[in-house]
């Protein structure tokens, strides 16, 4: 089965760990995206497997966003509205 995850994470110094295994899941969509606000979060997201998507908002200074991405049919929308590093490891 599919996982759905949706956060809306407003605070500073926050750390988010997301691993997502199998298809079609889901962090965020694209009328509810993920949001991260305020600065110094860390967000680590791990998605392993086929047809996954991601729609993120991060609108906070120095946050620090790594994304793994691992199979095909993958889809990532980050919106960066401030400084962020930004990290993505694709592979297929």
């Amino acid at each position: 089965y599919a996982n759905d995850v949706y956060i809306q994470q407003v605070g500073s110094s926050s750390t988010i760990d997301i691993r997502q295994e199998g298809s079609g899941n889901q962090v965020g969509d694209s009328s509810t995206n993920v949001y991260i606000g305020s600065g110094s979060n860390v967000v680590n997201i791990d998605q392993v497997g086929d047809n996954n998507t991601l729609a993120m908002v991060v609108n906070g200074s120095s946050a620090d966003v790594t994304l793994n991405v691992i199979g095909s049919g993958n889809q990532q929308t980050i919106d960066c509205e401030q400084e962020v590093l930004l990290v993505v490891r694709a592979q297929q």
